[in-house]
């Protein structure tokens, strides 16, 4: 399983979860761009959290590009930029980057 997959559902978990009245949960919806009926059926659904978060409404909502317009960051895309930005650092000692120069 991808861990986007596993971060995104758990990111729609907690939305889901701060969007205690079932009221809330139809209007957010709808403001996402959800059909009105999957964000009826979905807003009044008394399944669990985890559950809700992996249905066709809330994933078409709360899309990854929408919780990049949230400011929510992705674990993956930080685990890049520090993996491979420290290998593009400038080194001050030619001689013992040489040395400790990995190849893959």
């Amino acid at each position: 399983m991808d861990s986007q997959t596993v971060e995104g559902g758990r990111l729609r978990m907690c939305y889901w979860k701060q969007w205690k009245r079932p009221k809330t949960r139809i209007r957010n919806l709808l403001k996402l761009g959800v059909h009105k009926k999957q964000a009826i059926l979905t807003g009044l659904s008394s399944k669990s959290y985890w559950h809700l978060s992996k249905t066709l409404a809330t994933q078409h909502g709360m899309t990854n590009k929408w919780f990049d317009n949230q400011g929510l960051l992705r674990v993956k895309q930080l685990w890049i930029n520090v993996r491979f930005k420290a290998e593009n650092r400038p080194v001050r000692n030619r001689r013992a980057a040489q040395a400790c120069r990995v190849v893959w």
